[in-house]
């Protein structure tokens, strides 16, 4: 093991380097702080050090802590050595980063203890070290694997959408056809069936390449505040249009001074998901009612229902892709995307969203949190969001 011993009193130094070298170190000597410095900044470095407490230029436990506070690994094991005893000086020392205390005058026998436990302290972090590394190559390469797997997933996934959606558009349209002319009323019925699944996978394989682009997508934001309420109000005007809601109420309460940072688009295809799983969850009668409150640079939006109402357990797994409750298992026009395709815009603005329930029949919250725009027209930091 290669030792350096520092110390300006040439009888001590000389003592020290003839005791470790009579027991096999590799041995080298500084006579003040700098040079003993300096040998540690060397590409290879001396791995315990003997340092005296006062040397020239730099002080032993000022050496201590500079070599403590270093960033090179590893950290080398220093002995002070010193004819003090007080016990505010050994704190003193041990504070600033020395890892044992030799008195002068010392004996040859207590050196070389302390010596071997430095030893046996050096290979243990050289041990875990060495243990780090490889945990670190391992985790890389899981890493590496896991990206791969990702990126397979996604082309998968965006080629079997793809490959799936070609084929229905001429069939859905033929099967329109079909039933238009078809006199026979079982037949017509045959061809509804029909044309109601061809449309059911149609909307599965679209709402599976939304969830890949979404995924796959920067965090776009806008060069300006957008009014988060404005927003609301066209998604519930879509879903007016294309959704039947009978008698249901929905309750635009979003405060109109309340702008948000994302962009326009991603947010009203994350509110128009979040929504219509709403209307789904509700009864002919049912109110959905959005709010939204302002605190610390962060918008806090609710979407509350008095449908359904979800179990305790059902509250992570709402958000999974494909995922339905027992009650919706039979409605094969909700593939069960919309809420993974909501919750990946959410967080990919920094936000977080959860889901909120008493329990069956006591409806469902909605809670998430997007990033503000306190002021109409304000110009927006992309950095801040790594776009």
């Amino acid at each position: 093991m290669k030792i350096l011993v520092a110390d300006d009193d040439a009888a001590t130094s000389l003592m020290l380097r003839e005791m470790l070298r009579k027991w096999n170190h590799d041995v080298c000597a500084a006579t003040d702080g700098h040079e003993a410095w300096a040998l540690f900044c060397t590409p290879e470095p001396p791995q315990l050090a003997i340092i005296d407490w006062q040397m020239p230029g730099i002080e032993g436990p000022e050496l201590c802590r500079r070599l403590k506070r270093g960033t090179r690994l590893p950290v080398p094991y220093l002995i002070l050595l010193t004819a003090r005893k007080d016990h505010e000086d050994i704190a003193r020392g041990l504070d600033a980063g020395a890892d044992d205390f030799m008195i002068k005058p010392f004996h040859a026998a207590e050196l070389r203890a302390r010596i071997n436990a430095g030893s046996r302290i050096l290979a243990l972090q050289q041990s875990i070290l060495a243990a780090n590394e490889q945990l670190e190559e391992r985790v890389l390469q899981r890493t590496r694997e896991a990206e791969r797997l990702m990126k397979f997933r996604e082309s998968l996934l965006q080629h079997l959408s793809h490959d799936l959606k070609t084929p229905l558009t001429p069939l859905l349209s033929m099967l329109s056809l079909l039933r238009e002319t078809e006199p026979d009323a079982e037949r017509r019925q045959m061809l509804d069936l029909a044309l109601g699944g061809a449309r059911t996978i149609h909307e599965l394989a679209g709402g599976v390449l939304d969830l890949c682009h979404v995924e796959a997508a920067l965090p776009a934001l806008s060069p300006t505040g957008e009014k988060l309420r404005t927003m609301l109000t066209a998604v519930l005007a879509q879903c007016a249009a294309e959704h039947e809601l009978a008698g249901r109420s929905l309750r635009n309460e979003i405060p109109d001074d309340l702008c948000v940072r994302p962009d326009p688009i991603q947010m009203r295809r994350a509110l128009g998901c979040l929504v219509e799983n709403a209307i789904h969850a509700t009864s002919e009668t049912g109110q959905i009612t959005i709010r939204a409150t302002a605190d610390a640079g962060w918008a806090t939006v609710t979407v509350a229902d008095d449908g359904v109402g979800l179990e305790e357990h059902q509250l992570q797994d709402i958000f999974e892709p494909f995922y339905k409750t027992d009650e919706s298992r039979h409605d094969l026009s909700a593939p069960g995307l919309g809420l993974a395709i909501a919750r990946v815009i959410i967080e990919r603005y920094g936000g977080w969203v959860r889901a909120e329930s008493a329990g069956r029949g006591r409806g469902t919250t909605f809670r998430f949190t997007l990033p503000l725009s306190n002021i109409k027209g304000e110009t927006i930091d992309e950095k801040s969001f790594g776009c």
